[in-house]
């Protein structure tokens, strides 16, 4: 069976993958994708494939995993849901429109390189566009669940890490025995912005540095 988390970026979709991995569904792109370099595995490709309405390469990957979470599976779950039909989808939320479209910014400020942004979102930072996101946070998820509502309801699960959800809830629906380990939280924009942090302090002292003997030069 394949599980597709489609809810968007900053929502979980990490601690989601992680979960599943350590339910038995090993078989992930989301964890292994930035190890890979070919056209038909690459996030940031299939992505594109997307936008260019040319889903084969994304069902061709789809058939040799389990475990899919982050760009694109949010924006073809339609596809997939038509496509296997013993799927099940996991929709991943925030407590509130405000504190995903937080952590997006915050998230933002940490990458070199927001072409998934631009090119999903509209916009290379979300800073300056707070109703166009939020707009788009909820017009996806409403559009999940409408869908899912109209065609199979049971097919879908809306967890919401920060309320609580956690195993109980994953493993009902996946029909798995309960686990009783602590649930993975995986916090991907405070690795970056620790990681960004020690750049900029380096770069102060480099600079601090050069200028010192720059003057004792003179």
């Amino acid at each position: 069976m394949k599980v597709f988390g489609i809810g968007l970026n900053k929502t979980g979709t990490k601690s989601l993958s992680k979960a599943l991995t350590i339910l038995g569904y090993r078989d992930s792109l989301a964890l292994d994708w930035e190890l890979r370099y070919t056209k038909s595995e690459n996030r940031w490709e299939l992505t594109k494939f997307w936008y260019e309405n040319n889903l084969d390469p994304i069902i061709s990957l789809a058939k040799t995993k389990n475990n899919f979470e982050d760009w694109p599976w949010p924006l073809v779950y339609k596809d997939m849901y038509q496509e296997f039909n013993d799927a099940k989808f996991i929709l991943t939320i925030r407590k509130s429109p405000e504190v995903w479209y937080n952590s997006l910014c915050k998230h933002a400020k940490t990458i070199s390189d927001n072409k998934f942004e631009k090119l999903i979102y509209g916009y290379y930072m979300p800073h300056d566009f707070k109703k166009e996101h939020i707009d788009f946070y909820n017009n996806h998820n409403k559009s999940v669940i409408d869908f899912f509502n109209k065609n199979a309801p049971e097919k879908l699960l809306v967890m919401c890490f920060e309320e609580g959800d956690g195993w109980e809830k994953l493993c009902g629906f996946l029909n798995q025995k309960n686990n009783n380990s602590e649930f993975p939280h995986v916090n991907d924009s405070n690795s970056r912005e620790l990681i960004y942090n020690k750049y900029l302090i380096k770069m102060v002292r480099f600079y601090r540095s050069l200028k010192k003997n720059r003057n004792r030069s003179k």
